[in-house]
């Protein structure tokens, strides 16, 4: 049974607080105690903790807001193996376990000890011996727009692909459906491991996405001067100088998703492209 479950609140979202209120209730009733940290502690007149004290009591993590909270949040918890658990009050929820109104049957099964854990690969980027983690995708992208960039792309040592292009992106499985997805890249199933190379806006008439496998070492070399931006689940690291080398691998551990129901990924796929596409009376 999990003792101990930290929340990570959006507070920029209307009823987050409304609905964390909900959920510490709950949760306290079921005799698994409940623990925030920052403002959301405050806000709510609850202990105040730090950072790591929180991340090190927590048996699992449940993030109350929409996909951008649990990306921003997945790498440190997938550092220290918790497993997170998404409540969704955006508007797709990729990510996302469960809905408000699912809260408490969500409850029901955690305590009972009838939770599963998903685990779903991870990337990390090296450039100039810092990491970078990212659970969707990394980019590297032109920070001049008036300009395009060539890009090197190698496997190891040989060279996979060049191109002159906006940027490209290294998606995870979990991450195809996202940019990647909006960029004319493939879907791939999040049970696979793999990693996946699509250009954006790359000005020639033979440039495709390539799937590598998951032990493989992508190095991308950035020719010329080119001033570009690194962006890992929507998080910019930029880099202000010439010819940058940027290698993206496997991450050596793997995000952690705890899940209350039997999903099948390709129904959740067209259920929730479909809803963001279509809007208000028209969704099906």
């Amino acid at each position: 049974m999990l003792k101990c479950i930290g929340i990570i609140v959006n507070l920029n979202k209307d009823i987050t607080l409304e609905v964390t209120r909900l959920l510490l209730e709950l949760l306290e009733k079921r005799g698994i105690e409940p623990v925030l940290f920052g403002d959301v502690a405050e806000k709510l007149e609850r202990p105040v903790i730090s950072r790591s004290t929180f991340f090190n009591r927590s048996s699992a993590i449940f993030v109350v807001g929409g996909d951008g909270t649990m990306l921003g949040v997945i790498a440190e918890a997938s550092i220290k193996g918790k497993p997170v658990m998404g409540i969704n009050m955006g508007r797709l929820g990729f990510l996302s376990e469960i809905e408000i109104a699912e809260i408490n049957d969500a409850l029901d099964i955690i305590a009972a000890g009838n939770y599963k854990i998903d685990e779903r690969m991870m990337l990390e980027c090296q450039v100039h011996g810092k990491k970078l983690y990212a659970l969707n995708e990394i980019s590297v992208h032109r920070a001049v727009y008036e300009r395009i960039i060539r890009l090197d792309v190698f496997a190891g040592e040989i060279m996979a692909d060049s191109f002159y292009a906006d940027g490209l992106i290294i998606a995870s499985p979990t991450g195809s459906t996202a940019y990647s997805l909006s960029a004319g890249g493939p879907v791939l199933s999040p049970s696979l491991s793999a990693m996946l190379l699509t250009p954006v806006c790359a000005h020639t008439l033979r440039a495709r996405p390539i799937v590598f496998p998951d032990n493989e070492i992508i190095k991308i070399r950035v020719v010329a001067d080119a001033d570009v931006s690194i962006i890992y689940d929507g998080m910019e690291q930029r880099l202000n100088e010439n010819h940058a080398e940027i290698t993206v691998t496997r991450a050596p551990f793997n995000a952690r998703f705890l899940t209350v129901k039997n999903r099948n990924f390709y129904r959740l796929l067209n259920s929730k492209l479909n809803e963001w596409s279509v809007s208000g009376e028209e969704k099906i």
